[in-house]
């Protein structure tokens, strides 16, 4: 097992995707990172938890030569999306407004995924991102609560074009 305190720190990636589009996304990330060394594992690679690690490596290396079994602890990495919102208040309805986030998530194109509570999900060239809007009916018009939750750029992306696109249909429902 290696340790040396000159080698490079080594992370073991795990990815869980839901179907062959979130695969094919993964691996065409992967085969095209400049930075480092990525490289598919040779053997067999498992997760083991609540084991003896030391006594299960011991075992391993009895199979096979040290020098060709690693073992790591592993630790979750940082990821924590950026959550960004708009709010605006826009003096014209629901169903108006509603029609503006019809057209602003064909735009990116956004798709569903969560119907009950109106979440949609974006993949662009930058990442992926989730999205949700709120439409609250006042009588000065209807107020407006887009948010946006994603790994940064990606999860600014909707937010600027959101808030760019209310402001724009806002300014244009000002009387002359």
């Amino acid at each position: 097992m290696t340790g040396d305190v000159d080698e490079p720190a080594r992370f073991l990636f795990i990815d869980e995707y839901s179907g062959d589009a979130e695969r094919k996304r993964v691996e065409y990330l992967l085969n095209n990172w400049s930075d480092g060394t990525i490289e598919r594992a040779d053997g067999s690679v498992r997760i083991a938890e609540g084991v003896g690690h030391e006594e299960l490596s011991k075992q391993i290396v009895s199979k096979i030569p040290t020098e060709r079994v690693d073992g790591c602890r592993m630790e979750r990495t940082d990821t924590e999306p950026e959550i960004t919102a708009v709010e605006t208040t826009i003096g014209t309805t629901e169903d108006i407004v509603e029609t503006l986030g019809e057209y602003m998530r064909s735009v990116i194109p956004a798709v569903l995924w969560a119907s009950a509570r109106a979440k949609y999900e974006v993949h662009i060239k930058k990442g992926r991102t989730e999205v949700s809007n709120d439409l609250i009916g006042q009588e000065d018009g209807t107020y407006v609560r887009a948010r946006s939750v994603g790994l940064t750029p990606a999860g600014s992306f909707p937010a600027g074009l959101f808030q760019t696109e209310l402001e724009e249909y806002a300014a244009n429902q000002q009387p002359d």
